[in-house]
């Protein structure tokens, strides 16, 4: 499944990252702070760095929703990953939610923790952005969200 729009492969198997750098370049403007800076620094997406997402583990991913009176308010999702050197848990938490869609059943057994492969940002109109995050064994995540924050602290 290839719902990367920037990011891709050469034929050799690498995964290629020049062109969705290059994109980011083109609308960190339009994004929020704490997106701009996340999604922007390399170590998020490389194989062996202390801010890498790769081969993270999701411990967890909570939707909420907001109501004022009997009027539906805003969603929230957060999702909890824990890193790879099983160190430190990395918070993403994305507000004024507008949709999302998942997959997290494993296409192979045995059932064990799926580890991050690759993933994405992207703008899709004027403050609506767009996670995709691919994991192993045919699990993804897909947010389409106006609002990010994140927080990287130390597992105890």
């Amino acid at each position: 499944m290839n719902q990367f729009k920037y990011i891709y492969q050469r034929p050799d198997g690498a995964t290629c990252f020049d062109r969705y750098f290059a994109y980011l370049g083109t609308i960190r403007q339009d994004m929020p702070p704490a997106l701009a800076s996340f999604s922007m620094e390399p170590d998020r997406y490389a194989l062996d760095s202390d801010g890498t997402l790769h081969d993270a583990w999701l411990e967890s991913l909570n939707v909420e929703k907001e109501y004022a009176g009997t009027a539906q308010g805003s969603s929230t999702v957060k999702l909890r990953l824990l890193h790879s050197s099983h160190e430190s848990i990395i918070n993403l938490v994305y507000t004024d939610v507008l949709g999302m869609k998942s997959s997290l059943q494993p296409s192979q057994w045995p059932l064990q923790p799926a580890d991050l492969l690759v993933h994405e940002f992207c703008m899709l109109e004027a403050g609506i952005f767009r996670h995709f995050i691919e994991f192993d064994r045919e699990m993804w995540v897909e947010i389409i969200f106006r609002g990010f924050d994140f927080s990287v602290l130390a597992r105890h």
